[in-house]
């Protein structure tokens, strides 16, 4: 079905992310939510959310109206949207009336589940950014042993990423507590927090299979390089590809990732050190062969708009291509207390035997119905940024 010309659809988009950043609020710009209360903060939330489920939904309506699940492999900017929060004909919100996944690409349905056995639980939450690289190297030692030094193929960074400098997300260690318990409870079995010092490249890259594993901290999605005109890099079948300000073209996994302690001192890692930066390209070469789930929380909050989506898709599949069945991610920060109810919510789900996605609708809709007890709304920055892509 075709929807249109995509620039509109972009433009509606855009419109979406603005609100959801108006309704986060910065220090400077105080949240529409407590400005205006909830109530009328979710009307006008509405107002763009409607204006692209129009474009995006109302086409397909006949073909998708009466189909419990949605598998959605979206492409570009429409991976930055909560498409549970987009309302249907009958005012509910997408999410109230069907389960909705996000696919990669159509193999996500028809991939084999891995024979490996997984490992106890990681987490890991609240890195210490500011960490000097000889301690990195001393935590990292003590707690793997002798590391394996860093894959110089792996190794490099995009010159994109500059001095961009990560800010403590302090209040990730208090919700990894608070989930920890209902994780647990689902594994049967004690699940392992790094925090700190302790939440290190080194320490990610010796985990092996995992069963699930839940990182809590910042990402990084530097946006797409537009390629230049054929016409003008010439005739020579060798030429390199370029950008068109004449740059070659990076690897993709390379502009997305997450960062992890030590990450603002990474221009004094020597060679065999870890930077603390934890590529899309590394993440694809770790072994996470039997881990069933990945969790990634806070991925984008404090770095600025992203507006790349397929570096968001990009670092999702990174991690299926390590092995991992299925990623859950934020689309954007939502307080320590909410993000640590929905993933409550969401293990106790898994141990009741839902499947991932119905495990995470019954969360939302969960804390869709307590929100509107309590508020008489329910705003879609609650309960909407968790997405879950994959098996």
């Amino acid at each position: 079905m075709d929807l249109g010309p995509a620039d509109v659809i972009e433009d509606a988009v855009k419109e979406v992310r603005q609100a959801l950043t108006d309704a986060q609020g910065s220090p400077k710009h105080p949240s529409t939510i407590t400005q205006e209360g909830e109530p009328d903060a979710e009307k006008a939330m509405l107002k763009p959310l409607a204006a692209l489920s129009k474009l995006v939904l109302e086409p397909l309506a006949e073909h998708i109206d009466g189909k419990k699940r949605w598998y959605i492999s979206p492409d570009a900017s429409l991976w930055l949207v909560p498409w549970a929060a987009l309302p249907l004909k009958d005012g509910r919100y997408a999410v109230e009336a069907h389960t909705i996944s996000y696919l990669v690409s159509g193999r996500d349905l028809a991939a084999v589940p891995s024979q490996a056995k997984p490992s106890r639980p990681r987490m890991m939450a609240d890195p210490d950014y500011n960490l000097g690289v000889a301690e990195a190297r001393s935590v990292t030692k003590e707690l793997v042993g002798k590391a394996a030094a860093p894959d110089p193929s792996l190794r490099s960074l995009s010159p994109s990423l500059g001095r961009l400098r990560a800010k403590r997300l302090d209040g990730t260690a208090a919700e990894a507590q608070a989930v920890k318990p209902a994780l647990e409870k689902y594994a049967g079995e004690e699940a392992w927090l790094y925090q700190q010092d302790k939440a290190l490249e080194g320490v990610f890259k010796s985990f092996r299979g995992p069963r699930v594993l839940i990182l809590s901290t910042h990402g990084f999605f530097l946006e797409d390089q537009v390629v230049a005109p054929s016409d003008k890099l010439g005739s020579d079948e060798k030429r390199p590809a370029l950008d068109k300000e004449g740059k070659p073209l990076e690897n993709p996994l390379l502009r997305c990732g997450l960062l992890l302690a030590g990450c603002n001192n990474r221009d004094q890692a020597k060679e065999g050190d870890e930077d603390g930066v934890l590529t899309g390209l590394e993440v694809a070469g770790t072994d996470l062969r039997g881990t069933e789930l990945v969790v990634l929380s806070a991925c984008e909050t404090g770095l600025g708009e992203v507006h790349n989506g397929e570096g968001v898709a990009g670092l999702r599949q990174a991690f299926q291509l390590a092995g991992a069945r299925a990623v859950a991610a934020t689309l954007w920060q939502i307080p320590d207390r909410e993000s640590a109810k929905l993933m409550g919510d969401f293990f106790a789900n898994l141990g009741d035997g839902k499947g991932k996605a119905e495990a995470l609708r019954e969360a939302q809709l969960a804390m869709i119905r307590s929100r509107r007890e309590k508020n008489a709304a329910a705003h879609p920055f609650f309960w909407a940024a968790f997405t879950l892509t994959g098996q």
